[in-house]
């Protein structure tokens, strides 16, 4: 950045002054004799107006300082001194102090220069500059003496010097004079003093130093590494630990001659990934070569302002302006975390790694680190969250988490093999549930928390009031973002030693709470690509870049599709070829030149943290990599190549779209590269290295799928519904030798048990009730050993005061778990809002707000079990009281971070639910006929029944052992009789019988 400082009063005139520079005004003096001085950027130029022993030089109207050299008696009084004296030639001394670092002089500017008048500037600090000649400059180096022509027109007049810019110290004069004008007059209105703003200062060492917090000196190579002007090296490094970095030392090769070695040079300092940056940099600046400098010589380079950065890692670069310099390199990759890179027009100026990938720079860094934390056994921790991925849409085999009662439930036309590998390696939960849309499970997931805790607050995507048609409550004001004050999982995670990364979708921040709430600051060390959007706005890259809604920690991965990445990624490795797994095959190799998808973008940045993090200091340390997918998210745009193969598949019985095929396949063949990765980190086939065994990898989605472009059968509706279409969602968990494989759980499992979860597999701590309450239960010890750690969890529940169009209205809902049956109870604040265009599996207008569904037998939750029905009643009538109560017990329970939001009608809040469902009036659930035949054996019931209902007789001996006789027997009418009963069972002189009213579910 180039700081321009002023000297002097601006004039009547529009001033010329634009973008960076800066204006300082000089108050005239009190005396006719005297001294100004102000100060800019930390340079103080100060102004002596005691010119050659005379008065000083003011203009007539006291509108600046300068020097006048008119010599006409009959001049104007603007061309006399302020005593009415005639002005002769007279000189101004610029004396320049306030900073420590060399500047670079670039020019004055000068008001009032007539035509064909001369300045000069004269000072010590002008010896040797060289180039100063030509377009009215001439250049005396006996006098260092630069002189000014100005050769026509008159006013204001922006010198800058020609050639290398001239350093100037602390304590530097400068002498300014004018030229004899005979019948004319120059009044210099101001004098400008132009200057790079230099933020780094530079000075040669004996040696490199013995106290830095990265040294890397040893055996340096024969060969060097030439940075010419305009081009770029760097060298990455590791920090272990948070870091105030004070400084860089480098050192100018021994044998090879550098040349030049004056003028500027930049540092700058990137976040970078697998060696290579992936960001902007954190800092750009500016430096002077010493005087001096030369070959052999270490020089340091100390930063004005330290650099706090994290823990991580990053690169240094150096760029020269006019400078070539060879610097010296240590053989044999002496440095093992990171290589020499480069940029230059050979790599079509981006950064690649250098020719030699066993060379690094012999260099420092300088600084102090906090304290680096100890090693870890604990496991690496990959949570795949997808996005809008439906509980039947995967296709996982006989043990996937669709499969309820042998019966596999999952998609027969999208192909998922990946998916299916890992529902083989690992355990299937068939019951996990989230939040009705994305922002509330992210929120839920990565806070531990109900939406009704302070640390949590996010209940819908937007906001609660997107109702349509004939809404009659208004929801409340929520939050959008997980709160900055919230302990997320990431931060306890980091307390246990973790490296934590964020990829993809993020949705959770800067949005109501700022750039506090992005991932990088709750908790996550890496953020690739998380920013406050839910949707990427296009999948596709622009060749340099992605949709601005896509994080900027993605673009490193947004270069178009090319050969290499074909072959490599698309159709490699040889030994299990990607894009061979499925059952029909795609073929990429037409993908050259187009567009980068952002899923497969997604794991490549996967696969560069983890390499990066192998090599890293922080090695031994576990990783935690948070893998939020946009897909399978509108907008749907699949890869051509795989939308194009599913275009020649007939359609499956449920499903059928090309598009989200190819979407959802592009994104199993991510989690297939995620898995080989972690089985293979070299990808040379010999898995020694592996760290699969050492890794838990998860994987489930955000919310049920999107209907339009897929089907959630036979589960009901879909996003943002309450029902299970828009609430159920798939999970599958893999820790080899610690998880059973190939098996499958139905343990009631919610978006708020992750948090517990991967904190007991970490080892790590879960945050005091105090500070941060967690709602959810861990069920990472049943995963490992389920038959001795029991789980019985408690009842899910869900508070919604809000709308949202056609799929969700103001509710409370509870599911539990009761003697082995999943119920889910719904009461509903406006039970006849359905909102425009109603759908047949969403909202029914009810006639009572209460709406009960037997999971187990009612998958499609089509049978609503509260309704006017007295058989109905009798079943399912105690148990939805107790889950009445328990939500409004739920809803009030104590405790400052505890506020669940209450819509309003008009004015007034509408309370919670009463804490127990209406009572069905109705006859007697008896036997009105029993009768025994004495002739035939036959024995004759009958009792009251109800339609939809069924029926069983079950007979005794001794009133406690029951045997049942005959089973579902439809009901007829209001009564239901039966005559042939089987009673070869029953030997005993007295037998005795009753009836048992069951469900019919369709």
């Amino acid at each position: 950045m180039r700081v321009r400082i002023l000297l002097g009063v601006l004039l009547g005139w529009a001033s010329s002054v634009c973008g960076a520079d800066l204006t300082v005004l000089f108050a005239d003096p009190v005396e006719v004799n005297g001294v100004a001085s102000n100060t800019v950027a930390g340079v103080t130029v100060v102004v002596d107006l005691v010119a050659g022993g005379s008065n000083a030089v003011l203009d007539g109207n006291t509108l600046g300082i300068g020097v006048n050299s008119d010599l006409d008696s009959g001049a104007a009084s603007a061309q006399r001194r302020v005593d009415g004296t005639l002005a002769v030639p007279e000189t101004i001394t610029m004396t320049l102090s306030g900073f420590t670092n060399a500047l670079p002089l670039t020019g004055f500017l000068l008001g009032s220069m007539g035509n064909n008048e001369t300045a000069t500037f004269s000072s010590p600090a002008f010896d040797g500059a060289t180039g100063i000649t030509g377009n009215g400059y001439s250049f005396d180096d006996a006098t260092d003496t630069i002189s000014y022509n100005k050769t026509a027109g008159d006013g204001l007049t922006d010198v800058v010097f020609p050639g290398d810019p001239i350093l100037v110290q602390a304590g530097d004069e400068i002498v300014f004079s004018t030229s004899l004008a005979v019948g004319g007059g120059v009044l210099l209105d101001e004098i400008r003093l132009e200057v790079a703003a230099i933020d780094l200062s530079t000075t040669v060492l004996s040696a490199m130093p013995t106290n830095a917090l990265i040294l890397n000196t040893n055996d340096l190579s024969s060969v060097n590494t030439l940075i010419e002007s305009g081009n770029r090296k760097a060298q990455p490094f590791s920090l272990g630990a948070d870091t105030m970095v004070t400084g860089f030392v480098f050192q100018v090769d021994e044998s090879a001659a550098s040349t030049n070695l004056a003028g500027t040079y930049s540092l700058e300092v990137f976040p970078v990934m697998d060696n290579l940056p992936w960001l902007a940099p954190v800092a750009s600046l500016q430096g002077a070569f010493p005087v001096g400098l030369g070959t052999g010589d270490v020089f340091q380079v100390i930063l004005s302002n330290p650099l706090d950065l994290k823990r991580g890692s990053y690169a240094v670069s150096l760029s020269t302006d006019e400078a070539s310099i060879r610097l010296a390199v240590t053989g044999n990759n002496r440095y093992p975390h990171g290589v020499l890179i480069r940029n230059n027009s050979t790599t079509g100026n981006q950064w690649q790694l250098g020719q030699d990938n066993e060379n690094d720079l012999a260099f420092a860094v300088l600084g102090s680190q906090s304290a680096i934390g100890s090693p870890s056994t604990a496991p690496n921790i990959v949570l795949i969250l997808a996005d809008d991925l439906g509980w039947s849409d995967i296709q996982a085999g006989g043990t996937g988490p669709n499969v309820l009662a042998s019966t596999n439930h999952g998609s027969d036309f999208y192909q998922t093999p990946n998916l299916a590998r890992l529902a083989a390696e690992g355990m299937s939960f068939t019951s996990c549930y989230v939040h009705q849309n994305c922002a509330p499970t992210r929120a839920a997931l990565i806070s531990g928390q109900y939406p009704a805790r302070s640390g949590n607050g996010v209940y819908n995507v937007t906001n609660l009031n997107r109702g349509d048609g004939s809404a009659t409550l208004t929801g409340p004001a929520q939050r959008e973002d997980i709160p900055a004050s919230s302990i997320t999982y990431a931060e306890r995670l980091q307390a246990a030693g973790y490296v934590t990364a964020h990829f993809g979708k993020y949705h959770v921040g800067n949005k109501d709470g700022g750039q506090s709430t992005m991932p990088e600051n709750q908790g996550y060390d890496f953020n690739f690509g998380g920013k406050e959007d839910g949707a990427p706005g296009s999948y596709r890259a622009n060749g340099t870049v992605f949709n601005a809604r896509v994080g900027p920690g993605l673009n490193a991965w947004a270069a178009n599709y090319d050969q290499a990445y074909i072959d490599d990624v698309l159709t490699g490795p040889a030994a299990d070829p990607l894009h061979q797994r499925a059952g029909t095959p795609n073929d990429p190799s037409a993908l050259g030149g187009q567009a980068k998808q952002v899923t497969d973008a997604i794991g490549d940045a996967f696969i560069a943290y983890v390499n990066d993090h192998r090599q890293g200091v922080l090695q031994d340390a576990p990783f935690f990599a948070q893998v939020h997918t946009y897909a399978v998210h509108t907008p749907i745009q699949s890869r051509p190549d795989l939308q194009s193969k599913y275009a020649g598949l007939p359609d499956g019985v449920v499903h059928g779209s090309n598009g989200y095929a190819g979407l959802l396949e592009g994104l199993d063949q991510t989690v297939g590269r995620i898995l080989d990765h972690l089985k293979d980190p070299n990808r040379d086939g010999d898995f020694s290295d592996s760290i699969v065994s050492n890794t838990v990898v998860l994987f489930t989605s955000d919310n049920g799928g999107h209907e339009g472009d897929t089907d959630n059968a036979p589960l009901r509706n879909r996003k943002g519904s309450f029902y299970d279409g828009g609430l159920r969602v798939p999970l599958i968990v893999r820790y080899p030798g610690n998880i059973a494989p190939g098996t499958s759980n139905d343990t009631l499992i919610h978006a708020v048990d992750f948090y517990p979860t991967l904190l007991e597999f970490a080892g790590g701590s879960i945050p005091d009730e105090a500070e941060h309450k967690l709602d959810g239960f861990s069920f990472a010890g049943h995963a490992m050993d389920p038959a001795n750690v029991l789980r019985d969890r408690a009842p899910i529940f869900y508070h919604f005061p809000g709308y949202l169009d056609n799929r969700a209205r103001p509710c409370t809902v509870c599911i539990r778990r009761v003697d082995g049956v999943d119920y889910k109870l719904i009461y509903n604040y406006d039970f006849i809002y359905q909102g425009n265009s109603p759908r047949s599996d969403a909202m029914p207008v009810l006639t009572q707000p209460w709406e009960m569904y037997c999971l187990n037998e009612d998958l499609s939750e089509e049978t609503n079990l509260i309704d006017d029905s007295f058989s109905n009643w009798l079943l399912f009538g105690k148990v939805a009281d107790e889950m009445a109560a328990a939500m409004v017990a739920w809803l009030n329970q104590p405790g400052a971070d505890w506020s669940p939001a209450q819509v309003r009608d008009g004015g007034a809040l509408v309370p919670f639910l009463p804490a127990d469902v209406p009572d069905v009036n109705g006859e007697s659930f008896v036997i009105v006929e029993r009768a025994f035949d004495m002739n035939t054996g036959s024995r004759t019931l009958r009792w009251r029944s109800e339609e939809g209902f069924l029926y069983e007789i079950q007979g005794s001996e001794d009133l406690e052992n029951w045997q049942v006789l005959v089973t579902d027997i439809p009901a007829g009418a209001d009564q239901t009789g039966i005559t042939e009963v089987d009673v070869e069972v029953l030997r005993a002189t007295r037998a005795y019988y009753r009836v048992r009213l069951y469900r019919d579910f369709p």
